[in-house]
């Protein structure tokens, strides 16, 4: 992307930003608010905060924490949360094992039909968690940094 349309871009987010707060949902119809689906607050994430990723298994919305990477001072193992969809109250809640790095973070969440959770951990891989027993394993080892990528080998 050339410094030109990163411009152009920027700009044009930042004017739709400031022309929002003249917008309401209103004007628009009933059409474009069930467009987009209704929304509304499910739950509080505890502490340590920062929720990244979402994914849903069997009625239950699981959250990862903390979405924090790189910040010092990171000494807590990240936490997963798991909150009924229904209720919203705190039904499941797993704190990673494992962590050794000071960067400590989970992103990205996915479901597999065995009622594992693999979650993207910065510098350690991929982990998996059974939600059932709470089992948890390394998946993936971490990411090959400072190697060569795909398109130099080919």
């Amino acid at each position: 992307m050339t410094n030109a349309v990163l411009r152009r871009a920027v700009l044009s987010s930042a004017a739709a930003l400031a022309l929002s707060p003249l917008c309401r949902a209103g004007d628009y119809g009933h059409e474009l608010h069930n467009l987009y689906g209704e929304s509304h607050l499910l739950a509080y994430v505890p502490e340590p905060g920062y929720p990244e990723a979402v994914a849903i298994n069997k009625g239950i919305v699981y959250v990862t924490t903390p979405a924090n990477l790189g910040i010092p001072a990171n000494n807590n193992p990240s936490v997963i949360y798991g909150f009924d969809l229904r209720t919203g109250a705190l039904v499941k809640t797993f704190t990673l094992e494992g962590q050794t790095s000071t960067l400590k973070g989970l992103a990205c969440a996915a479901f597999d039909n065995h009622d594992n959770i693999y979650v993207l951990d910065f510098t350690q891989g991929v982990f998996k968690i059974n939600v059932d027993t709470g089992r948890q394993s390394l998946y993936a080892g971490p990411f090959q940094i400072g190697r060569a990528s795909c398109r130099e080998r080919v």
